[in-house]
């Protein structure tokens, strides 16, 4: 009895709810109490004729972002053997009515039940990680996860691009349990906000999520394209008694040329990559385009679709550059880690000469005072900005924001001048004494105006 479906026995079958797909035929697999939760999902039902006619739909001009994420039902079986574990593609759009559900039902029926298979908001955290452990190598969808909050989506997108669930030890002995929890697939997901825009609100620098995470917006469909009536008809009747048939050819196809498959991903990958001057760092990235594409060129060799592959990339592929370059862009600004402690702490700032006065030769009085703790000084007519080293590694913790490297850039770019003793309340009312600090230069152009804050010092001349 199997514990998971997708790629078995050294990926010489494939396990498809109660179904073992081999070279020499299909075969009954019983499921287990682990796979029977979702097995009767996998039922082939109705013809592929009906199920091509639905699917047809999608290999329309202007359906192309729906189309390349539908692609998932193919291109998940195929996510392995690019060597990365998973991935998100999110569908986004603040209204309903955007077919953003109907393409994770579309991927679905490749090899299941479109609407049984949908994971909804109200799954637990432990109950998706257990399903997509489950499916395995087969696609992965949640629908409207919209009221999921930055935080939480964060540990969605680590979770999944780590494919194998959480270690855990046997009640009564101190060992861990055997864990078969683990997957390589792509998980597909709607919502109405962004998960981009929410993770850079929760985190300074959230570039690991974002490189896990494809992010397309779905537009109304111009009736045009499909109508009304036709799109009632065909998704929200036709594909409910008509799914399965196609994954269950596809993969035939599969395991017994799967070398040629493979072989063709990777020929696929290394073109993408060369094309859109992907690096590793958008390795998922280049491994979910290419396994889809991939899926969908095997799936019209077979007959499934006969949509125009070329033209689906060249749409998304300007969308993948914007997802990778929004994603750089959050993690390379250093300047703007220091912008929003600043913005943060604005009450606990004490900007003050550290000059004297010209004509009295007394300590001038502070242009600006602390209205709390004091955590940063700056000094107008040196241009320095002075952090309480503590305080602000303790706020880079809390971030998420790698301190070392932070520094590190800052230095780079000639804006860190030193780390030093210094009193931070000088020329105010406040007693204490000096505390290390980090000592950065505001007079780099490269670096904060910090001008809005306090106005450059007034000529004691005149």
């Amino acid at each position: 009895m199997r514990l998971q479906f997708g790629w078995a026995d050294k990926d010489s079958k494939f396990i498809v709810g109660d179904r073992e797909i081999s070279k020499d035929g299909v075969y009954h697999s019983p499921p287990s109490t682990v796979t029977g939760s979702l097995a009767h999902n996998f039922e082939v039902r109705g013809t592929l004729e009906a199920w091509k006619e639905v699917f047809k739909l999608y290999g329309r001009e202007g359906l192309e972002v729906q189309a390349f994420a539908a692609l998932s039902g193919f291109g998940a079986p195929l996510l392995k053997f690019t060597g990365q574990k998973g991935a998100i593609i999110n569908l986004i759009h603040s209204r309903s009515g955007t077919g953003k559900t109907t393409v994770l039902r579309m991927a679905n029926s490749v090899f299941g039940h479109p609407e049984n298979l949908l994971g909804t908001p109200d799954d637990t955290k432990v109950g998706r990680i257990i399903k997509v452990g489950i499916l395995n190598n087969i696609v992965n969808t949640i629908d409207e996860l919209t009221n999921t909050s930055g935080e939480d989506f964060s540990q969605l997108a680590y979770a999944y691009s780590q494919g194998r669930g959480k270690d855990k030890a046997k009640s009564n002995a101190n060992e861990l349990r055997e864990n078969h929890i683990t997957w390589r697939t792509i998980t597909l997901s709607s919502s109405n906000a962004s998960f981009a825009e929410k993770l850079m609100a929760v985190k300074n620098t959230p570039e690991g999520e974002l490189m896990r995470l494809l992010e397309f917006k779905v537009e109304y469909t111009d009736a045009e394209v499909i109508t009304v009536a036709e799109g009632k008809h065909l998704f929200d009747h036709v594909l409910d008694d008509n799914y399965g048939t196609a994954g269950e050819l596809y993969t035939r196809w599969l395991v017994g040329n799967l070398e040629e498959a493979v072989s063709t991903m990777l020929r696929v990958q290394k073109k993408i990559d060369q094309e859109l001057r992907l690096s590793q760092r958008e390795r998922n990235y280049s491994a979910i385009v290419a396994a889809n594409i991939t899926g969908g060129l095997i799936a019209k060799q077979l007959g499934l679709i006969d949509w125009d592959v070329k033209r689906i990339f060249n749409v998304v592929a300007p969308k993948i550059l914007d997802l990778g370059a929004d994603a750089v862009a959050s993690a390379n600004s250093a300047s703007s880690v220091i912008g929003d402690y600043i913005y943060r702490h604005n009450h606990n700032i004490l900007v003050v000469e550290d000059g004297v006065d010209n004509r009295s030769q007394m300590q001038k009085f502070p242009v600006l005072e602390p209205r709390g703790a004091l955590l940063i000084r700056y000094e107008p007519d040196t241009k320095r900005l002075f952090f309480s080293v503590r305080e602000f590694k303790k706020d880079c913790v809390e971030n998420q924001v790698n301190y070392k490297d932070i520094l590190k850039e800052l230095e780079t770019n000639g804006v860190l001048l030193e780390v030093t003793t210094k009193r931070l309340a000088k020329g105010s009312k406040i007693v204490a004494p000096g505390v290390r600090a980090l000592v950065f230069d505001c007079s780099n152009p490269d670096f904060i105006n910090m001008d809005h804050v306090a106005p450059p010092p007034k000529s004691d001349e005149g």
